[in-house]
């Protein structure tokens, strides 16, 4: 079978390193092969002759995941960080001054994180049948359990330990 295309002139070992730094970026393929001026088909055309372009991709997509993820459980249990607040009083004087601000619980982050975790509970599947419980009830049975367990402190086994120094 013959080949179509042109031969790509544009590889490099150099490449691996970044591919790895793109992925880390949180890039996709189609993305990465943009960067490299490729097409996405000559990015996977690599990644076949070329398995450690291939590793070094995923690797570097692991931390932006991981990352995404951190970041959507907390949006999903709700989370508490610490902001600096400024304020010009009256007289001219600047205060500065750091607090604690809470954030609740996000049930749109709560519901697709679910749907991804434990999808044969909670992907909506299309059937013939209505839902037994309209999905508005289930979100608030989900903001009240995540609630709970945030009253409770529940965290991940290695998350940091909060100080309540300076709640707002």
């Amino acid at each position: 079978m013959a080949r179509t295309g042109r031969p790509s002139t544009k590889w490099s070992d150099a490449n691996i390193a970044q591919a790895y730094r793109l992925a880390m970026l949180g890039l996709t393929d189609a993305q990465i092969a943009k960067a490299f001026d490729v097409s996405e088909r000559t990015l996977n055309t690599w990644k076949k002759k070329h398995p450690e372009l291939l590793q070094s991709i995923k690797k570097g997509k692991l931390p932006a995941d991981g990352n995404v993820a951190i970041s959507l459980y907390q949006r999903a249990i709700g989370f508490s960080q610490e902001e600096e607040v400024v304020r010009l009083l009256a007289n001219g004087t600047v205060v500065r001054a750091t607090v604690r601000k809470r954030y609740p619980p996000d049930t749109i982050a709560a519901i697709f994180w679910l749907k991804n975790r434990q999808r044969d509970k909670w992907y909506d599947m299309k059937s013939q049948e209505p839902p037994p419980v309209a999905s508005e009830a289930n979100a608030a049975k989900l903001v009240a359990l995540l609630r709970a367990l945030d009253e409770q402190d529940v965290m991940p086994p290695d998350a940091p330990a909060e100080s309540s120094d300076g709640d707002a």
